[in-house]
């Protein structure tokens, strides 16, 4: 009985990650966003995109994204300012950071905020997709693991 309730919670949790190909890009530049929306929709994702930070907010709290790719200079709100809001309001997204900047402690402090992983632009195709599938997969693995975790606080309240 617990091995079929175990694979029932495995595939409800694949289910909704693959209903939910969907990424979130935050890129000021219109060339670049562009270029990644379009190589990105030929891969299969569903994409949306937003101009900044604040954009980025509206857009996020009406449809979730399973993953964020953010750039760090960008006007109104900044990639970083982003980064905190998501993060200090229990965001469940994978977010990967896009720039120009090869500078190490920028990217260290960036990656310590919580961020998955970064892209150093120009982005290279295959570089974004091993990436993106990572990202993926840590979704999906996160979203597994709340699922073992709700269902063994429910079996712990039936038991009380």
């Amino acid at each position: 009985m617990r091995q079929i309730h175990i694979i029932i919670l495995i595939e409800t949790c694949k289910g909704d990650v693959n209903k939910k190909n969907e990424i979130f890009i935050v890129e000021d530049d219109a060339i670049s966003a562009k270029w990644m929306k379009e190589f990105l929709i030929s891969r299969g994702y569903s994409v949306d995109h937003a101009p900044d930070g604040q954009k980025a907010l509206d857009v996020y709290s009406a449809h979730r994204h399973l993953v964020v790719i953010t750039d760090i200079e960008m006007p109104v709100m900044d990639g970083e300012e982003l980064i905190d809001h998501l993060v200090g309001t229990g965001n469940d997204s994978v977010i990967i950071v896009e720039t120009v900047y090869r500078e190490v402690s920028l990217i260290i402090g960036i990656m310590k905020k919580s961020v998955y992983d970064y892209i150093i632009k120009p982005a290279d195709p295959q570089d974004i997709s091993i990436k993106i599938n990572r990202a993926f997969e840590t979704a999906k693995l996160r979203k597994m693991k709340y699922i073992t975790e709700r269902e063994k606080l429910i079996r712990l309240e039936k038991s009380a």
